[in-house]
């Protein structure tokens, strides 16, 4: 869990050899996530709420220095907890 996604690209591009290739697997939102979510501690801990939108992830990358970040792989995420589908579903 990382509330600074921009320093560790920022890091990690700076750890690569040139022409090196970074794979992150993270969390992502097909949306924004509403401040209320962020702001939540229990939603946080289950990765959800410091999610970023796909597409914020892909202009972060880019203003860090990656010149072609893409998607390679994904899968929607199930929320098995009644309480923390509640909580989404609320918001």
């Amino acid at each position: 869990l990382c509330e600074d996604k921009e320093a560790v690209l920022r890091h990690c591009l700076n750890l690569l050899k040139p022409g090196g290739e970074l794979y992150f697997s993270d969390v992502y939102s097909s949306r924004r996530v509403p401040q209320k979510l962020q702001q939540d501690e229990v939603m946080w801990g289950e990765c959800l709420s410091g999610a970023l939108y796909w597409n914020d992830f892909e202009n972060l990358a880019r203003k860090v220095g990656f010149t072609d970040p893409r998607l390679v792989e994904d899968a929607p995420i199930t929320i098995n907890s009644s309480d923390v589908r509640r909580t989404m579903e609320e918001t």
